[in-house]
């Protein structure tokens, strides 16, 4: 009994409680009601298809491309990225947009119509969170999709939209 009291005094990071509260081995949560309201709501999941696709000098032969995100092997949004032969730094960004999504793990799928190739599937958990300096939790589903005719690369879900490279 009395190990199992210094291991939550270990773990909840305060002094050693006198003898009489030993029952006590919980760490207090202020939070928990919101935590667990921002776990259970659908999510508004957003998702922003980076161009990294080669156009070459001309865009007779690909005028445009269409890439499709599925969630679950579930049509969710689909971006249409016009061609241009102008290299731009950073890339082009798309939002692709659709409806919530129940929270937990989900399959996020992408290809791009034309290339029977390019499927890439990712299993992630939903919502992203983060503990901000104040201990309070930042919610969110941030997911940055980068694309071109060899690989798609789908970046782990975040709380807050970051550009990563």
């Amino acid at each position: 009994m009395r190990s199992s009291a210094l291991v939550a005094i270990a773990a909840c990071g305060g002094a050693p409680p006198p003898t009489q509260s030993i029952q006590n081995t919980g760490c207090p949560d202020t939070h928990t009601g919101d935590v667990v309201r921002a776990l259970s709501e659908p999510v508004a999941l957003d998702i922003v298809v980076l161009d990294l696709l080669s156009w070459g000098t001309s865009c007779t032969t690909h005028p445009q491309r269409v890439v499709r995100v599925g969630i679950d092997r579930k049509p969710w949004c689909s971006v249409t990225i016009d061609c241009t032969t102008t290299i731009q730094a950073p890339p082009r960004a798309f939002p692709c947009t659709g409806p919530p999504v129940a929270p937990g793990a989900r399959t996020l799928g992408v290809e791009i119509d034309g290339l029977p190739a390019s499927l890439m599937l990712r299993t992630m958990s939903l919502p992203a969170f983060d503990r901000a300096r104040d201990g309070t939790f930042v919610f969110g589903a941030h997911v940055d999709v980068w694309a071109n005719e060899t690989q798609i690369l789908i970046d782990p879900p975040t709380a807050n939209p970051t550009l990563m490279m």
